[in-house]
């Protein structure tokens, strides 16, 4: 019997975190994906180990060996577009942490809805 190994999804939504432990268990994806954001709200730190998840979980074609060009090609976008999200997520909150501290009577609720609204907008614009 095969071993069944835990790998991020090409059905993503952000990182294809939710989607690749969807595979694994054999669930919906979008289940997966509302209880995640349920568990975030309920403990602020899934954001973390959500981003956690996102480098230590390996991709399908990093454990296959990348054998044809296409591959790698394919391979090295989705790291180049995962480290560009990320890299807007800790940019993102950074301004609103940076902002916060410096301008007094701002509040951090709107400070993170902001963010929150403009990384969405980004995902869903954005062209992969």
């Amino acid at each position: 019997m095969a071993q069944k190994r835990l790998y991020l999804s090409d059905n993503k939504v952000i990182g294809g975190v939710c989607g690749g432990v969807a595979e694994y268990f054999e669930l919906d994806p979008t289940l997966v994906r509302l209880a995640w954001v349920l568990f975030t709200f309920v403990f602020p730190a899934g954001l973390l180990l959500y981003l956690a998840a996102m480098f230590i979980i390996p991709n399908k074609s990093d454990e296959a060996g990348l054998a044809d060009t296409g591959a790698a090609a394919q391979n090295s976008w989705g790291s180049e577009s995962r480290n560009r999200t990320l890299g807007l997520i800790l940019v993102g909150l950074g301004a609103v942490l940076l902002i916060s501290k410096l301008v007094p009577g701002i509040s951090l609720q709107i400070l993170l809805s902001v963010v929150f609204i403009g990384f969405g907008l980004f995902l869903m614009l954005k062209s992969d």
